[in-house]
């Protein structure tokens, strides 16, 4: 789910509808112990109000012995009228969202069962960032629900547990003519029913989590098409249902086009084919800010590249494999916004680099929390879809695993191996990281401890001083949160010379500063601290650029290989270098009144020089050092 940002942070979680999804991992740990096989969703709608009546059909087998409780989630402003449990009426409580029927008797453990609930009223959001909502979009009325994490109880009956994907749905709404009602999987049959009504049966035998089931209601205008799948062999069908006039329409078509070729890519980098292939994929316009990857059909409120290419990401991270838990959320939102920069990087990568830096940028915004979203804080919804956090930063940790492999065979293979363990099923973050170990060979308990459980990032200060060719600095790195530590890594510096070239330096950045002292062939303008952003840091730099001339004489490298400079101040002088053996015998010897110039000892034994300078006015003693071959 994409969300814009100024809407994440309007609402307020109140406090009850919290505790009502607290109380759900008791209710269906200890007293609904079913599997949810499938659902049958039967509601008459319309896009005028948001009343709606009709009902769930729930097919579920037991998972323990005894058992005698069944508890499902509907939101309490929907009046239920009956549930029948295995064609019995049951006596019910329907109270704070939740129904709760005690059974007459006992069912045995792998039994099957289906409980039918009837219900109707004014549906009500119980969330205040997602839910059930009616709203205008370019004109159209849309009535439409958005169900992640805990709002799906806003329109049918549900068991709101993530790792309990139901095997089916079969979705049947009933409207106003012409009215086109919009769902999951693939189009049934629409019949005619009652004076001027119209019946869309819609049917998904795909694998589904229940925040991702879904419907819209609009008088939309539908733009579909087949399009040749080269991975799978066959045509996939696309629709898109939008709400605008012809002018308009030409304006978003070649946007909406183009979610094929983000689609290519996407299949030739994951190595999987679109995971929904034998139903449809295809986006509905919605009136709310960002986009809901709805498993086979997003809904949007616009056909922006990155809203495209982010949703579309979901088919593989979210859909083909949720998270399997709330705390996890990054298995669907980080690897989604990290495959966006992805379409960007393949398809227009003149615009990856400042989306890059932008996705650097938000994910420092906050020093004191992590990617991964602590137990206490799985029921905020502000918390969960931080984008800061959840999204920037968590792509950004995908980013580093990629420089981490050094190899982008290896990171793709990585991707690849996730999706196809865990495909149709849930997975946790400890389950991406055994497989990102089996596959690079590398032990990443310390990156997931400091980077992802770890609160914060590194704050690297940079300390230096140039001075012609001359480049001196102290390099350390802090914590930014108190509560974490950040090991020891390697960081490049570009360093960029006057003469419009550059060289990079690789240094270790320790918490202790550390001194270091280079010599170049060419002036020193200025520098660059991870300029390929391949680290999450924030970098603190101090260079001050000292143009004024030289004291005495500077010698570098030394210790050296083969040859040394030798740089003299810039007067009209003769230079004069005399160059000794450390018992006094002289090897050589130079006079110019040129300010540098290069010397290159005879070959010998020796390991030690002195060098003697004089510019006109000093003269200077050091010792130089000779490395062997």
């Amino acid at each position: 789910m994409r969300k814009a940002l100024l809407f994440i942070w309007v609402f307020i979680i109140t406090p009850i509808m919290m505790a009502q999804q607290q109380n759900a991992a008791v209710f269906y740990t200890d007293s609904s112990s079913y599997d949810v096989k499938h659902y049958t969703i039967n509601l008459r709608a319309g896009n005028t109000s948001m009343f709606l009546a009709g009902h769930t059909a729930v097919y579920a087998q037991v998972t323990k012995n005894n058992f005698n409780k069944f508890f499902i989630q509907l939101n309490n402003a929907l009046t239920v009228d009956s549930v029948i449990f295995n064609n019995q009426h049951c006596a019910f409580k329907h109270q704070n969202n939740w129904i709760k029927v005690y059974l007459p008797y006992l069912i045995n453990e792998n039994q099957f069962f289906t409980c039918t609930i009837h219900y109707h009223g004014e549906a009500v959001s119980s969330s205040g960032l997602n839910g059930i909502g009616l709203d205008s979009v370019d004109n159209c009325s849309v009535f439409y629900t958005l169900s992640e994490p805990y709002s799906a109880l806003d329109f049918f009956a549900c068991k709101q547990w993530v790792t309990d994907k139901a095997d089916s749905v079969n979705i049947i709404l009933t409207v106003p003519a012409p009215l086109k009602a919009i769902a999951n999987g693939l189009l049934q049959k629409v019949e005619y029913s009652q004076p001027n009504s119209l019946t869309y049966y819609w049917k998904t035998n795909y694998p589904i989590a229940y925040y991702l089931i879904g419907f819209a209601i609009a008088n939309y205008t539908e733009y579909s098409y087949k399009f040749k799948n080269e991975s799978v062999g066959d045509s996939v069908l696309f629709q898109n249902f939008i709400c605008t006039d012809d002018d308009n329409f030409n304006d978003v078509k070649p946007a909406i086009d183009e979610t094929i070729n983000i689609l290519n890519v996407y299949e030739k980098l994951t190595g999987i084919p679109y995971p929904f292939y034998k139903e449809k994929y295809g986006h509905a316009i919605m009136p709310v800010g960002g986009g809901m990857e709805n498993q086979t059909i997003t809904f949007l409120s616009e056909f922006s590249f990155e809203l495209i290419a982010h949703e579309l990401a979901h088919s593989w991270f979210g859909n083909l494999v949720t998270c399997a838990n709330w705390n996890d959320i990054w298995i669907n939102e980080g690897f989604t916004t990290y495959f966006s920069y992805l379409a960007y990087e393949k398809l227009y990568p003149q615009l990856a680099p400042s989306w890059l830096t932008s996705c650097l940028n938000q994910a420092l915004r906050f020093p004191d929390e992590s990617v991964f979203i602590p137990d206490n804080q799985i029921f905020n919804e502000r918390r969960i879809f931080n984008y800061q956090l959840t999204y920037m930063k968590g792509a950004y940790l995908v980013h580093m695993l990629r420089n981490i492999f050094q190899s982008d065979s290896v990171f793709f293979e990585v991707i690849s191996q996730f999706l196809k363990s865990y495909a149709y099923s849930n997975a946790s973050t400890n389950d991406f990281k055994m497989v990102a170990e089996q596959v690079s060979g590398l032990k990443l308990d310390s990156f997931f401890n400091q980077w992802y459980y770890g609160k914060g990032f590194p704050v690297v200060y940079f300390d230096g001083k140039t001075k012609h060719r001359k480049l001196s600095f102290s390099l350390y790195q802090k914590s930014s949160s108190a509560e974490n530590y950040f090991t020891p890594f390697a960081v490049d510096i570009q360093v960029k010379f006057e003469n419009g070239n550059d060289t990079i330096l690789n240094v270790l950045v320790d918490t202790v500063p550390a001194k270091y002292e280079y010599w170049f062939n060419d002036v020193v303008k200025s520098i660059i601290i991870d300029p390929l952003h391949r680290w999450l840091i924030d970098v603190k730099t101090k260079l001050e650029v000292d143009t004024s001339d030289y004291d005495s004489a500077n010698v570098f490298p030394n210790p050296f290989k083969n040859c040394f400079w030798i740089l003299f101040p810039q007067n009209f002088s003769i230079k004069h270098a005399q160059l000794f053996t450390l018992d006094g015998k002289l090897i050589l010897e130079r006079k110019t009144y040129h300010p540098e110039f290069q010397i290159c000892p005879p070959i010998d034994t020796n390991t030690a020089y002195l060098l003697r300078t004089n510019d006109g006015i000093t003269t200077k003693t050091v010792k130089l050092l000779k490395l062997g071959n």
